[in-house]
């Protein structure tokens, strides 16, 4: 017999995204020895274009696709990755609808929700803000899988994952199927390894979260187009209120010439004055400090009091430079507003980093 070794059955692990956005949280898992990304169902509109220029520069011709179609009902993925819409439970709609809405109906939800009953996958991540367990406790979920799973459910600042977004606060919920067939994963070692950062990130202090200073991901001045680092041009019109004498609108380059010379080198926020104290949804980094949780408006500045780039957004949520930025400079202000989704309507690229790495530890 000899030495030889025993067979160890290490097929790659098929992982599906279902309202995975442009493909972020897939992006760890693409091209990777354990694992196989077989395609994403992205029904938002606003994470597609006509030709789907962004998916296809980093995952080529994989599907991605609005809705489930018939030949995708046949696949078998190991694992579901999504992050369905949080909007309707963000602070920001809270301050224009005055409200909270129904989570329970609305459609990426539901078809994450639907998705995993359909293909039973052996492990799931769903991501979203903590109110989804308002709406969504992990009872109501038990039923909703029949209690198929195991549900580990974390919550708290993104910093918990090792992103430097200390005030953005996200749940992970993380489902892992009870009579799992994936002959190579130790079901019972993923449960254990999840639990352990479960109790890890109850326990953590505010003072124990690591994070960089807001400068370290920033680029410059000089554009680099290649790598999406770009921005609006100097005078292009944004609607921000002017501190002082009431205007609406301002050129990019009067609101760094305010930033530079009226207002406290320590203001994170736009002052406008009268009722409000501030302007909602404008923000500056401020040297030595965590940056801000980036969003998709273009109301956001540097510690150089320039608009963040896209690029220097995805810093910020984590990602690597290999994960491209589709640029067209003719369409510069659509692409501007596309990036910008791609890279802030989606988690932090660790999350889904941390996640490759406890189910590589769960691998025989």
């Amino acid at each position: 017999m000899g030495n030889t070794k025993p067979y160890i059955d290490m097929r790659k692990l098929k992982v599906l995204g279902i309202a995975a956005g442009v493909g972020s949280c897939l992006f760890t898992f693409h091209k990777r020895r354990n694992f196989e990304v077989i395609g994403n169902v992205e029904p938002r509109a606003v994470f597609h274009t006509k030709k789907e220029e962004q998916w296809k520069l980093n995952f080529g011709d994989i599907p991605f696709e609005r809705s489930i179609e018939p030949y995708m009902r046949k696949m078998k993925p190991d694992i579901i990755i999504g992050h369905p819409d949080c909007g309707d439970s963000s602070i920001l709609r809270m301050s224009r609808a005055k409200k909270k809405g129904n989570v329970k109906t609305n459609p990426s939800v539901n078809l994450f929700l639907n998705s995993i009953n359909h293909y039973q996958p052996s492990i799931f991540l769903l991501e979203n803000l903590p109110p989804f367990l308002e709406s969504h406790p992990l009872e109501s979920l038990n039923d909703i899988f029949f209690e198929r799973y195991s549900l580990i459910a974390i919550q708290g600042s993104v910093s918990l994952w090792g992103n430097s977004q200390v005030s953005r606060n996200r749940l992970v919920v993380i489902g892992v199927l009870k009579s799992s067939k994936v002959a190579h994963l130790r079901v019972n070692k993923l449960i254990e390894l999840l639990c352990h950062h479960q109790t890890r990130s109850q326990n953590l202090k505010p003072s124990d979260l690591k994070w960089l200073p807001a400068q370290t991901f920033e680029l410059g001045e000089t554009e680099n187009v290649s790598l999406g680092h770009y921005r609006e041009l100097p005078n292009t019109f944004v609607s921000m209120y002017h501190p002082t004498d009431g205007r609406r609108k301002l050129p990019f380059h009067e609101v760094r010439s305010i930033w530079d010379k009226q207002l406290p080198k320590s203001s994170q926020r736009w002052p406008v004055g009268g009722k409000m104290k501030n302007q909602p949804g404008v923000s500056r980094h401020v040297p030595g400090k965590p940056p801000l949780t980036v969003r998709k408006q273009n109301r956001q500045f540097g510690t150089s009091n320039l608009v963040l780039s896209p690029r220097e957004m995805a810093n910020i949520q984590g990602f690597p430079i290999s994960f491209r930025l589709f640029v067209d400079l003719n369409q510069r202000v659509y692409w501007l507003n596309k990036n910008r989704v791609a890279v802030t309507k989606c988690p932090p690229y660790e999350i889904s980093k941390w996640f490759k790495k406890v189910i590589k530890k769960s691998i025989r």
